[in-house]
């Protein structure tokens, strides 16, 4: 099974979402129309999100309560309008076209896209009961594999997790062992460090 979590903080669906339509070049007229596509887009696109979560939930796997909270919070906070106006003299038109695209963004924005926003927000909102009570990958099936699979990916190490936690807390005690041993000898250490 796919224990892939679609709304991950950091390489989930939704922050992709944004950093795609904050960062998205507008260089030229026809990008600026590209791009209201993709904004009117983004209704059928949650639609999907909310498929595939709801897939995940019929084999038993649901993300976590902090992915849940994690994409409500990303669903607050989406400067699109913002990030368009910035981009937008980029394109060299004239004030005219840009101010006539710039209210079909928001016209985009107010009638399409934040009402899939607010479906959204809801759906992952009455979700979000059953993640508090899901449980790690390890109580799924060959859920410690996959997990397993995932420190090594993610990582780039051959290490167990188990193996890789040893590791890390042992650089960490040795670090600060050394810290203190360092402090030890100069007492104006962080004082020192904070001068810098």
């Amino acid at each position: 099974p796919d224990y892939t979590s679609t709304l991950g903080p950091m390489s989930g669906i939704l922050s992709t979402l944004n950093t795609t339509i904050t960062e998205y070049y507008l260089l030229s007229e026809q990008d600026i129309i590209n791009y209201l596509d993709v904004l009117r887009d983004i209704p059928r696109f949650l639609n999907d999100v909310v498929k595939e979560i709801e897939y995940q939930e019929s084999i038993g796997y649901m993300p976590s309560l902090y992915a849940f909270e994690q994409a409500l919070e990303t669903l607050e906070n989406h400067p699109y309008l913002e990030a368009f106006e910035s981009n937008v003299s980029e394109t060299g038109l004239s004030d005219d076209v840009v101010n006539d695209y710039t209210k079909q963004v928001e016209t985009v924005l107010n009638d399409e896209v934040l009402p899939a926003f607010s479906s959204f927000y809801e759906t992952l909102e009455s979700k979000k009961a059953s993640a508090s009570q899901s449980k790690g990958l390890s109580f799924y099936d060959h859920g410690q594999e996959y997990y397993e699979l995932l420190v090594r990916d993610n990582t780039g190490t051959d290490m167990t997790p188990l193996e890789l936690k040893d590791y890390l807390t042992d650089k960490l005690t040795q670090g600060l062992m050394n810290l203190s041993q360092s402090y030890s000898h100069n007492p104006n250490l962080l004082n020192d460090l904070d001068s810098l």
